[in-house]
């Protein structure tokens, strides 16, 4: 069974777009390397492997200060 998965996963990456394919090769590579902490998930890998990861902390780095949470839920 091992064997089909990897065969599948090769097919699997000869149909990423180019583009796509660093983030993905990097996301396996942080799989690869991290497998034994089962603490880390894998969507938390891809966040950081696609930079994903980099632009929420960007954001959120950006974001105004909000002093009173509950006024801020009432302008919605």
């Amino acid at each position: 069974m091992a064997v089909n998965m990897r065969e599948r996963g090769r097919e699997a990456l000869d149909e990423i777009p180019e583009n796509q394919l660093p983030a993905v090769v990097r996301w396996l590579e942080l799989l690869a390397k991290l497998s034994d902490n089962q603490e880390i998930e894998p969507e938390e890998l891809w966040l950081l492997a696609s930079g994903v990861l980099e632009k929420i902390n960007d954001e959120i780095g950006k974001a105004k200060p909000i002093n009173d949470w509950r006024k801020y839920l009432d302008e919605f």
